[in-house]
């Protein structure tokens, strides 16, 4: 079913919650019917991985669709194009969502709530073309919380919502 995200949660009563999430957000399907792919990986679950006296419930992770909305400024010594200089920043972006857990990344281990902090994905682009060495986020304005259940999801391609600036690099400068 392409889970690349989980996390447990326990109640302290015997039951014990696995919330589940692919690459691109939930699973698709319903509980139950081992025809989808939430109901294979349910099943999979309660035949496999629950243990004896512990009650699993599996649940969807809620995607929280994210725009991602920036100007880079790179060096033209990158010998890259805008648009590769886009695709390539696109590919850091969807890595970096696909790779957030689900809840978000907790500053307090035992908090609720967690985030997709702004100078993290400012970090993925910067670092996604060594050339580029500035970056203004356009959107999102401010830190993303997320709840327990909650992953986040692109919901556009990140190249339609950049602008990239080329820029000769100072004389005297090797970059």
């Amino acid at each position: 079913a392409g889970v690349t995200r989980t996390r447990v949660t326990r109640d302290g009563y015997g039951n014990l919650y696995l919330t589940v999430a692919t690459a691109s957000g939930g699973i698709t399907g319903t509980l139950g019917d081992l025809s989808t792919p939430l109901g294979a990986v349910d099943d999979a679950i309660q035949r496999s991985a629950a243990p004896l006296g512990i009650t699993a419930h599996t649940v969807n992770a809620t995607p929280l669709p994210i725009t991602v909305s920036y100007q880079a400024w790179v060096y033209t010594t990158s010998g890259l194009s805008e648009t590769q200089v886009k695709q390539t920043v696109a590919k850091a972006l969807q890595a970096m969502i696909a790779a957030t857990p689900i809840g978000g990344v907790k500053l307090v281990p035992a908090d609720a709530t967690g985030f997709v902090f702004m100078e993290a994905l400012a970090a993925a682009i910067h670092n996604a073309v060594p050339e580029i060495f500035r970056v203004a986020l356009v959107l999102p304005s401010s830190d993303l919380v997320l709840s327990a259940t909650q992953v986040p999801v692109l919901v556009h391609n990140p190249e339609t919502q950049a602008v990239i600036t080329q820029v000769s690099p100072p004389e005297g400068t090797i970059v």
